[in-house]
């Protein structure tokens, strides 16, 4: 079998989209961003999760300083793109506020949940002892 340019630059494409597809991964998991210890839960899923918010967060900071920086610069005087920035900032924003009122919620609910378990338990106990 021989191969000629075309064939040998078909192959170099390939080999070169698979290895970015097995990069990936590697990529985006370096792009997770690191959670704070008090919001991590000690479970490895609800923490990848939690790793993947916090990253949307700080992009979606880094865009709300951009919005930011462009409702405040004296070169935008159109007031369609100012108000198109404001609308664009208060979106950020809430997106921002959404995000870390779910990362909150893994390590509540857990909490929440081991405290109603022990309530639970001190309650059988209770009424398991009255019933003797």
């Amino acid at each position: 079998m021989t191969f000629d340019r075309a064939d040998f630059d078909e192959l170099i494409k390939e080999k070169a989209q698979q290895q970015a597809q097995s990069v990936l991964p590697q990529l985006r998991m370096m792009q997770q961003a690191a959670v704070s210890a008090e919001r991590l839960t000690g479970v490895p899923q609800w923490d990848l999760f939690l790793a993947f918010l916090q990253g949307a967060i700080e992009t979606t900071r880094k865009q709300l300083e951009a919005f930011q920086t462009a409702m405040n610069s004296p070169d935008l005087l159109d007031s369609q793109k100012v108000l198109q920035c404001k609308v664009s900032a208060l979106r950020c924003a809430e997106r921002i506020a959404a995000w870390e009122a779910v990362i909150a919620l893994p390590k509540d609910l857990i909490e929440l949940g081991e405290k109603a378990q022990a309530l639970t338990d001190r309650m059988e106990k209770v009424e398991h002892a009255a019933d003797n």
